[in-house]
């Protein structure tokens, strides 16, 4: 295993992936056991509705979406913490797997390798995918585990849907930490774009819920695609998760293109 770039990759998060899932996975436990204590406090209900206008940033619609189990998740997973912690893990992978690589002046052993920069570059990113389909796999089974705390209202389709898509997310957010670091090279560079664009698109995509005049933007981030039409409760939207599949391939291809024609530091 430890013969490939795939493998020394997995390898490389042995220590900090527990770490990842377990974060978003006590985040999910706490939000189903807090489900039963939500459903029936009318109190709390008529508190959110005066508060619905900020809510709106969030992608909830109404106060009343967070007493039931979809609302709920999807404010605090799906909509919010969550698909930020899993945005963040995949850009630490997408800007380690090139311009880390030179930063650290490991690059040049890479390279030294019978194995070319495009193999590189792809085995680096199938290390990633897979990395983000364990962590959403996890989350998986902890709804399909708590879905009965949840009066079951959660749909298999809805929980396998909100999980590809949370996946297709980070994919994204992964291609374009590599793009910016394949053209680039630089560590600081990829880290402030990437981490920059996806604080930029979780908040226009907030904000333009309340702003009119801001609506456009929301075409301009993956949350928009991924969230649009509510896959824990609707299923699987194919037109929209395939323009976040073509955008992350797009992506990817960049990076690959500038990494393959740059002088590489070592």
């Amino acid at each position: 295993m430890l013969r490939s770039v795939f493998g020394k990759t997995v390898w490389e998060r042995r220590r900090s992936m527990p770490w990842w899932i377990g974060g978003l996975g006590f985040l999910l436990i706490v939000t189903i056991l807090s489900y039963p204590s939500f459903k029936d406090t009318q109190g709390l209900e008529d508190l959110f509705q005066n508060m619905e206008p900020m809510l709106a940033m969030f992608g909830v619609d109404s106060a009343a979406d967070l007493f039931s189990p979809v609302g709920l998740i999807n404010a605090r997973m799906y909509e919010s913490i969550g698909i930020l912690v899993i945005g963040a893990f995949a850009i630490s992978m997408g800007t380690a797997a090139l311009a880390g690589e030179e930063d650290k002046g490991t690059m040049e052993m890479l390279l030294m390798q019978p194995i070319s920069r495009r193999s590189i570059v792809l085995q680096k990113h199938a290390a990633m995918i897979v990395l983000l389909i364990v962590m959403n796999t996890f989350l998986v089974v902890v709804l399909f585990a708590g879905n009965p705390v949840l009066d079951s209202l959660l749909s298999v389709r809805g929980i396998l849907a909100a999980n590809v898509g949370a996946t297709l997310v980070g994919f994204f957010f992964g291609s374009l930490a590599l793009a910016v670091g394949g053209v680039t090279g630089k560590r600081g560079m990829t880290t402030g774009i990437s981490a920059g664009y996806l604080a930029a698109a979780f908040f226009f995509n907030g904000i333009a819920n309340i702003v009119d005049g801001l609506k456009w933007t929301q075409k301009l981030t993956p949350f928009h695609w991924f969230t649009r039409t509510d896959p824990l409760a609707n299923g699987f939207p194919m037109g929209d998760f395939t323009v976040l599949l073509l955008a992350g391939v797009v992506l990817m291809a960049i990076g690959l293109w500038g990494f393959e024609r740059r002088d590489v530091v070592v």
